[in-house]
């Protein structure tokens, strides 16, 4: 088996999910319903050669929701018409229902309907059997963000895992349609949350005032610590997200704009770099 000697390295080679590149790699590790590496045994090493034991752990750049950005962004410009691209009247396939991913048939189209939910694990096996036009968008997309395949490789190595709060903080972070899984929205979100002294509820989830005071304890005092500096300012004792693009915000979490999706990954990337390097 390989080992991980760089913290940028891959972990799904790792852990023998093979591919002729970093997206046919995530595409078999959805497929196989693998979730995120942040329990697996190298973060878990890692955080112990660190000294960053006795935490829960999550991803702090998320991949998947930069994908799906990406993804709606070429099925806004472009459409499969009988076999074939067309980029004039286009309908989308793609679309965000509460900046989650859901896949439109022609029927949708046809009756303007919304479409169904696409889940990661969805997309991966419909890739992988070679669906012509989930493939094809794929693989378009990549045409379009080429950037997309580094990403896909660094968000699954240790530099993309972090100590972070007790559950439900990375659930909510997953969950939350304003937050898309980033760290620095979710920052915002707590900040928020804090000067208006209320907790935060969503779908099954809540948490109370204090939890989310607690948190904002947690992302003072560890910022140096675990190495997110790139994520978060704090101001007097104040929590503030840096943006990944241009007007990234609760309001605006996700780029459309092809600069910005290009902006998103550029940062994503430079950022896990930095702190791979880090470590």
């Amino acid at each position: 088996m390989m080992e991980i000697r760089n913290p940028l390295d891959d972990i799904k080679l790792i852990d023998c999910i093979s591919g002729k590149n970093a997206i046919d790699r995530i595409m078999r590790r959805y497929a196989l319903g693998r979730g995120d590496y942040e329990n697996s045994k190298y973060v878990r090493e890692k955080n112990q050669e660190l000294g960053w034991t006795n935490y829960s752990r999550d991803i702090i750049t998320p991949f998947w929701k930069t994908f799906c950005a990406a993804l709606v962004y070429t099925s806004a410009h472009y459409e499969i018409v009988r076999g074939k691209w067309k980029s004039d009247n286009v309908k989308e396939t793609y679309i965000l229902v509460e900046n989650n991913i859901q896949y439109r048939t022609y029927y949708d189209k046809r009756d303007d309907t919304k479409g169904t939910p696409l889940s990661k694990e969805k997309m991966g096996k419909r890739y992988l059997d070679g669906n012509f036009t989930h493939k094809s968008f794929v693989d378009k997309t990549i045409e379009i963000f080429p950037e997309l395949e580094e990403l896909a490789a660094i968000s699954d190595s240790i530099s993309n895992f972090s100590p972070c709060p007790d559950q439900p903080f990375n659930s909510m972070k997953g969950l939350l349609p304003d937050v898309c899984d980033f760290l620095n929205l979710f920052v915002d979100k707590i900040q928020k949350c804090v000067d208006a002294n209320v907790g935060l509820e969503y779908d099954k989830l809540s948490v109370t005032a204090d939890d989310i005071r607690a948190w904002h304890i947690w992302l003072l005092k560890n910022r140096e610590k675990f190495l997110l500096q790139d994520y978060y300012a704090i101001d007097d004792n104040r929590l503030r997200g840096k943006e990944f693009f241009p007007g990234q915000s609760l309001n605006n979490p996700l780029p459309f704009a092809e600069r910005d999706i290009r902006k998103c990954i550029e940062n994503e990337i430079d950022i896990l770099k930095k702190r791979g390097a880090m470590f």
